[in-house]
Formats: structure tokens, C-alpha cells, sequence
């Protein structure tokens, strides 16, 4: 039996009101283990351009690389498509998620392109669209499929320069109610870990960074330079509830990559120029 390598995509699945496009991904990864998928890599969570006017919240994509039975690749896409059909925000006009899937092999340089100019600058629908199909990468899409945008660059993106981050996600009865965090472990925890996490405590306003303060499922996240060290920070976080379930992702978070240098006669709107 042959296998293949599948990087599937997924993005605007959140809203101001909740949900996290990183627990869509955690839970479409753990469905996909559960047929017998194996990882090939970290998942990978790529922020695209903060200044993008469609943004539901963070603006976080995300892609998994999986090794794909042969025979289980259409069954692995609709498994994610119905993880995302289920979690998505409904009511939220502009949440539009979108999958896309690309199986393995090199990145064609003009998906690399686009995925560069995602992050950096303001891009079309149309133009992904176009390259999904030119390129003969599987889509779906939902309330207009917008998030195809990010899921496609999530899957065309390489993560050169990165960083990790593990998140502890609640258990769905804890969502919208307050974060039960022992912040005393928190400050501990960055103290012992200083120099390999970062931004987990505000010393200054005295306040733990690690935990949202949005009502999706996000408990915690630590971040930092390797995965060991991210997961070894969650560990010594104290949680007062319970954890559902923990993913690592390897990010482009605190790369600054969505800065490019530009000269004045180069501006265009939503472009992130230094």
C-alpha cells in the first residue's frame, strides 16, 4: 500500500464571539489520527497580514502534514471538511471558512509567492482560486469560502525562521466562563523558562499573557523557541479545570515576517511596510 503526503488547510473558521481556527486544526488532526493518518510534521499555524480588513480575529491559518494512506485520501478530506462544517461560527457574516488540500512534494514557487504575499500584503479570492485550480488543489468552501485565502497559503507557506507554541485547549462545557489558571505558576513558569518561552506575563501591568481573554476554547498557550521548551512551559502551568486536549504548531509568531521594506511610491493599502 502506497501513502502520500497531504497538507490540508484551513482558515476563517473564528469570529469576535469565539472559536479558534487552532482548535478546528487540533481536533481535524486528532480525526485524522484516528484513521490511521500519521503526522509528518509539526501542524502549522501561520499568521497572514494583521492589517487584512477581513481578519474574523487573529488571523491565524492553519495546515496539517499528514502521511496518507493511498486509499484514505478523499476520506482525509472529507474528515476535515466535517470537522470544520461542525465547529465553524455560524451567524457571522464574515466568517467564510475554506479547506484546501495539497499533496506532497515541492512547493511550486508561485504558491510560495502567494503564500509570501498572504502575510505581507492584501490578497483576492480570485486569485486563489485560480491557483487552487491550476495547480489542482482541492477546496471547499463555506458562506463564500473566503477562508480559502488562508488555507491556501497555510499550505503553500515555508515556515523558514519559526517559533513554537503548545496550547491547552477547555473542555467545551468550560467555554465563555472564566480561565481557571493559577497565575502564581504562570510567573514561575516564566521565570524558570526565560530566554527559551517569551510573552507570557505583562510584569509592568502584572498580567498573565498566557491565557485569551476571548470566550473560544483556547485554556492557555505558551510560546517559545523549540517545542520541547513549549510543551515543558504548558506542563508547569497549574490548571484549575480540565484540559481537552494539547497541540504543538511551528509558527511564523514573533518572526516579524509580515514586515517588508518598501519605499513611498511602493505603498498600497494593508501592506505591512517598514
Amino acid at each position: 500500500m502506497g501513502y502520500r503526503i497531504l497538507h490540508i488547510g484551513v482558515d476563517d473558521t473564528d469570529s469576535k464571539g469565539g472559536m479558534c481556527t487552532t482548535y478546528v486544526g487540533a481536533v481535524a488532526r486528532d480525526r485524522l489520527l484516528s484513521l490511521g493518518l500519521e503526522e509528518a510534521d509539526y501542524p502549522s499555524l501561520v499568521r497572514l497580514n494583521p492589517n487584512c480588513p477581513f481578519k474574523t480575529r487573529g488571523n491565524a491559518a492553519v495546515a496539517l502534514h499528514m502521511r496518507c494512506p493511498a486509499t484514505l485520501v478523499d476520506e482525509a478530506f472529507k474528515a476535515v471538511v466535517e470537522v470544520v462544517e461542525e465547529l465553524y461560527e455560524r451567524g457571522y457574516g464574515d466568517t467564510q471558512p475554506g479547506v484546501a488540500m495539497r499533496l506532497g512534494g515541492s512547493t511550486p514557487e508561485e504558491l510560495r509567492g502567494f503564500a509570501y504575499r498572504a502575510v505581507t500584503e492584501l490578497v483576492e479570492l480570485d486569485e486563489a482560486l485560480n491557483l487552487a485550480e491550476r495547480h489542482n488543489i482541492r477546496i471547499h468552501r463555506i458562506n463564500g469560502g473566503r477562508g480559502v485565502i488562508g488555507a491556501l497559503a497555510a499550505v503553500s507557506y515555508e515556515l523558514g525562521e519559526h517559533t513554537f507554541e503548545a496550547i491547552a485547549y477547555r473542555t467545551r462545557d468550560n467555554w465563555g466562563t472564566v480561565r481557571r489558571v493559577d497565575r502564581q505558576s504562570v510567573f514561575e513558569m516564566d521565570r524558570i523558562t526565560r530566554g527559551r518561552t517569551f510573552d507570557n506575563v505583562d510584569y509592568e501591568a502584572g498580567e498573565v499573557r498566557v491565557t485569551p481573554h476571548t470566550p473560544c476554547p483556547v485554556l492557555a498557550g505558551v510560546r517559545a523557541l523549540t517545542a520541547e521548551d513549549a510543551l515543558r512551559g504548558l506542563g508547569m502551568i497549574r490548571f484549575l479545570e480540565p484540559v481537552e486536549r494539547v497541540v504543538v504548531y511551528r509558527t511564523n509568531q514573533a518572526t516579524d515576517k509580515h514586515l517588508t521594506a518598501r519605499r513611498i511610491e511602493e505603498l498600497k493599502p494593508y501592506v505591512n511596510a517598514v
